[in-house]
């Protein structure tokens, strides 16, 4: 039975990719990429390193999920990313931006600028989406924490 005010679908929702030419093979190359750049990273090696030890192939197929959901809409990943990480007291704000640093080199290196600005762009909205929820909870009502220019990624 149907409720008025919520129509109920005669299709299937149809999904886009973000950009034609984004591919998994594209998107494997960006996660693979830029994680070797976090492991070596001087500031957030020894945070993913301490986490995710001897489990690296595990969160890369995880990260390739989620990248594969937010560029090409299949729906892959499954995770609660905010919930891992509100528990990791060891990030600070400046590790998001040294994060989004090295994604923005990444993407560039690895993808045409068209296609590396999309890739950029869910990057900064995932960043920000973090940060609000880790660090600036108690300040979003007063809208703080965005005049101050403490949150990255826009």
């Amino acid at each position: 039975m149907s409720h008025p005010d919520f129509p109920v679908r005669s299709a299937p929702v149809t999904r886009h990719r973000v950009h034609p030419d984004i591919d998994e093979v594209m998107i494997d190359k960006v996660v693979e990429t830029f994680y070797e750049k976090i492991r070596n990273d001087a500031q957030l090696g020894p945070i993913f390193n301490s986490r995710i030890e001897g489990r690296w192939p595990e969160h890369l197929t995880k990260m390739k999920d989620f990248w594969s959901s937010l560029m090409l809409t299949t729906g892959r990943y499954k995770g609660r990313p905010m919930q891992v990480h509100m528990q990791m007291g060891e990030v600070k704000p400046e590790d998001f931006t040294r994060w989004l640093e090295l994604f923005r080199a990444n993407a560039h290196e690895v993808c045409a600028q068209d296609i590396a600005d999309l890739f950029i762009s869910r990057a900064e909205k995932v960043a920000t989406s973090f940060q609000l929820c880790m660090f600036y909870k108690d300040r979003i009502a007063a809208g703080d924490a965005f005049k101050s220019g403490e949150i990255t990624g826009n």
